[in-house]
Parts: C-alpha cells; structure tokens; sequence
C-alpha cells in the first residue's frame, strides 16, 4: 500500500540534481539572452522596411516552423561539426536558432505598435542615437521583451529534443534527467519531483517577467 514519504524530495536536493538544475537554468538563460541579442537588432532593422519586404521577412522567419521539431532537430545534426556533437554549446546553437521567432515576433510588434514620431521628436529636442534607443526605444519595447524571454525560457528550460539527439546522451538537463527517471529507471516520485520544481521555476520566471514589464513598461 502506497505510504507517504518525503524521500524524493531528498534525492533532489542531491548535489547531482541540483548541478543538473542548475545547468538547464544556465543554458535557458543563455540561449534566452543570445535570441534577444540576435532577434532586438533584426526587428529594428525589419521594423524599418516596406510592408511587402517586411512580410516576405517574416515568412522565411516563420518558415523553418512548418516543419516538425524532429526534423529541425535531425538538419542540426548534420550541419553542426562532429567536434560540437554531445556538446552544451551545439545544444545551445541549435536552441537558440529553433526559438529565435518566439523573440523575434513580440519584439517586432511592440516596435510597430508605438508612433515613429516618438523618436523624431527626441532628434529634434537633441538627443543622441543611442540616448533615443536607451530613454525611448527601449522602454517602448519592454512589453515585446518580456514576453519574447518567457515564450523562450519556460520552452527551453523543458524542451527534450533537441538535447536528447544533438546531446548524444552527454548532455544532461532536466528534461533528460526527468524522463529518464519516468520512462528507464521507473523512479516515478522522483520523477515527479523534478517536474514539480520544473513548474515552479516557470512559474518564478513568468512573475518576474510580469513585475519587470509592469515596473518597466511606460
């Protein structure tokens, strides 16, 4: 008969799990702030564009979508070097370029959501390039921000794909530890332990988000 018993919660607090943790927070931040890197300059530049040029952009941003993640996945296995195969970084590589739309698109709508004569008005009251980016262009684009880091973080903290096949069983986060732990080893508590603390880490970063766009937004 099922008793209760606190010792999946014991195992995770293991120095093994807790450094799993800890590298798929890592490498979903990493791959969250290298999107926002790639995705901020090329919504500017897309922002920017004719309509018909615009939505010809944004059909080949959306056209790797139309294919399955598995397929995505198995085209990064033969693009990547041997060398970066079973490695974080050609995990984080091909994260990075499978949820770069999910940054793209908040950050191009909240750039086309405010008048452009915002950004005239501070040339002619004199402020340089780059103050017109910090004290109006980018407070005007912290809604699309925060929300391009949480359609890329809560995926990417869980995605399994991606490091399953490119990691080769060398990489270990927490989506392989989880099912790993469900599907071989029949662990099934901790298992959902680790899911348990998966959902609460979403749940963190979204009200963090929430409370950054809240305080920061104009």
């Amino acid at each position: 008969m099922p008793i209760f018993s606190i010792a999946a919660w014991k195992s995770v607090c293991t120095h093994y799990t807790i450094a799993i943790f800890s590298r798929s927070i890592c490498l979903a931040f990493t791959v969250t702030v290298a999107s926002l890197c790639i995705s901020y300059p090329c919504a500017i530049v897309v922002a920017g564009m004719p309509r018909a040029n615009r939505q010809l952009i944004l059909l080949l941003f959306c056209y790797p979508l139309l294919t399955s993640l598995l397929l995505r996945t198995y085209g990064w296995n033969n693009l990547l070097p041997l060398s970066w195969h079973g490695t974080l970084s050609g995990v984080g590589i091909a994260l990075t370029a499978s949820y770069l739309p999910f940054m793209l698109f908040p950050l191009l709508r909240s750039l086309q959501s405010f008048d452009p004569i915002v950004l005239a008005a501070s040339a002619d009251l004199g402020a340089t390039r780059w103050q017109t980016f910090c004290l109006v262009t980018l407070p005007l684009t912290i809604p699309g921000i925060s929300t391009g880091c949480i359609l890329v973080f809560i995926p990417v903290l869980g995605e399994y794909l991606i490091p399953h096949f490119l990691g080769e069983g060398k990489v270990h986060l927490l989506s392989t530890l989880i099912y790993q732990h469900f599907i071989e080893y029949r662990n099934w508590p901790y298992a959902c332990a680790c899911t348990v603390l998966m959902i609460l880490l979403s749940l963190v970063a979204f009200a963090f988000s929430t409370l950054l766009h809240g305080r920061l937004s104009p």
